[in-house]
């Protein structure tokens, strides 16, 4: 799929969980949806804990840790860890800058179930489902380029974002895209 937007907003958008109750809430959001629904007052906590490629965030609401993982890769691809009851579950996605505001977004699913080729299309039509929940918010952001961190009132479930933009203007700010 190819976004106008530049790559730094899509890859933002991959890395920010607390939106996946809110804008994903039809889609594969709908249990974290469910449970702030019946919860109200819960309270989502997320962290990113950097390493040498980058980094993983992790999310946790009233303490309880999230079963899904979220990585980052430096410098444009997010890894979600699933894998649903011991089965592997994984979706990439690879935010290619095609110009200052196109991104091909690439997304690929590897899973230990249902491998036949029939199956193929029916993921790849809820990859494409879920990105075009998304779509819209992240072509309509301004600045088109993430901000330096400082530039915007963050809360705390910002981290995570908050971390790839810092390493976005201490490692790529100036490259080629």
């Amino acid at each position: 799929m190819v976004w106008k937007a530049h790559w730094t907003r899509v890859m933002e958008n991959m890395l920010d969980s607390p939106h996946v109750a809110f804008v994903h809430s039809r889609t594969f959001g709908a249990p974290v949806a469910e449970l702030l629904k019946a919860n109200p007052g819960a309270r989502m906590e997320t962290r990113f804990e950097a390493h040498e490629h980058g980094g993983r965030i992790a999310a946790a609401i009233d303490g309880e840790e999230r079963p899904a993982a979220l990585d980052y890769r430096f410098p444009n691809l997010m890894e979600l860890t699933l894998d649903p009851k011991g089965r592997l579950f994984r979706i990439l996605a690879v935010c290619i800058p095609l110009s200052e505001r196109e991104t091909r977004l690439l997304l690929v699913t590897a899973r230990s179930f249902l491998r036949l080729r029939l199956f193929d299309p029916l993921f790849g039509r809820a990859n494409r489902r879920i990105a075009e929940e998304d779509r819209a918010i992240v072509e309509s952001s301004l600045p088109p380029i993430v901000p330096p961190p400082e530039e915007e009132k963050s809360l705390p479930t910002d981290a995570p974002t908050l971390a790839f933009r810092r390493i976005y203007r201490q490692r790529l700010l100036g490259s080629r895209g």
